[in-house]
């Protein structure tokens, strides 16, 4: 599978720091990178099921506003999307690594039991990949593109015809998550530095983080390795997420604004990315495309 470079990394997310036992930092060619030695990801695991039903024992969403915690309100509303049986989402930002502005687009589709995801980068170097899973088997289809042009709100990337499969617990410790997980940051009591919680005159909800750029991006590290041909995991300087949920507590959006260091064939680079987000939860109006037929990348036409 062509890998993507660090010119054209994908984007595809102040409290206690108990329970990171083994968790430090080591140098490697001048930077300090983060070392998961001895590091236990279960203690981050959010058990959806079970937030839910508390949070939905609240009768309002003032009600709930008021009992829960912006962190526990933004699993609640994760949890929420993800049981949707038809939902889509695309994304659309930059990476800037200072001599080059990439420009990043993803999307992800559910169709019932059927799930899609797309990244693309289009720069100095450009690629894309199309991902497919279907719910109740264990294994994900991967087809890539070693050249990607994004020039309009319908890029169509040539796919190759064959693809790489994997089983599930192979793509998530490449990948970082499987198609079905949708969201690769790790939002917990343990991972925030920040959060706060604020009504818009629209009955709307902004909720705003600032994540502990270390432990949050744990499965992300993982994605960009694989996808970008890393050397090492890179090292995150800040990750500032910021979501917007509707009247009932659901996702809007999510501006993402996180700078990193990565290195690539020996060389380190600091790399910005933005990335604004649209979620469409219990709509199935989108459809999981065919292999060389385009995502359109804009609302519903």
């Amino acid at each position: 599978m062509k890998k993507i470079g660090i010119y054209a990394i994908i984007v595809s997310s102040a409290l206690a720091l108990g329970g990171i036992s083994g968790f430090g930092s080591k140098k490697l060619f001048g930077t300090v990178f983060d070392d998961y030695s001895g590091f236990n990801v279960d203690i981050y695991k959010i058990n959806g099921d079970e937030l839910i039903r508390k949070v939905e024992a609240k009768a309002t969403t003032k009600d709930k506003i008021a009992s829960f915690t912006p962190i526990e309100l933004i699993n609640y509303s994760i949890e929420k999307y993800k049981r949707c049986d038809h939902s889509y989402s695309y994304s659309i930002g930059n990476a800037d690594a200072g001599i080059s502005i990439q420009k990043v687009r993803s999307s992800q589709i559910r169709d019932e039991d059927k799930y899609f995801e797309e990244s693309a980068s289009d720069g100095i170097i450009g690629c894309a990949m199309r991902s497919f899973q279907i719910r109740g088997e264990n294994t994900v289809d991967i087809y890539s593109a070693s050249t990607a042009s994004i020039k309009d709100d319908d890029p169509i990337f040539p796919y190759s015809s064959i693809p790489l499969s994997y089983t599930l617990p192979t793509y998530k410790q490449m990948y970082g998550k499987t198609l079905d997980e949708m969201f690769i940051y790790i939002i917990h009591d343990k991972t925030v530095k920040s959060a706060t919680i604020k009504e818009q005159k629209d009955e709307t909800y902004v909720v705003n983080f600032e994540l502990d750029p270390a432990l949050s991006t744990y499965w992300y590290k993982r994605q960009m390795v694989s996808i970008s041909d890393l050397d090492c995991q890179p090292t995150f300087d800040y990750v500032r997420l910021t979501y917007t949920l509707d009247k009932n507590l659901m996702l809007v959006s999510l501006y993402t604004d996180e700078s990193f260091i990565a290195k690539w064939s020996g060389f380190e680079k600091s790399t910005k990315n933005t990335l604004f987000t649209k979620y469409f939860p219990n709509d199935n109006s989108r459809k999981i495309p065919e292999l060389n037929e385009p995502f359109h990348y804009g609302e519903v036409k």
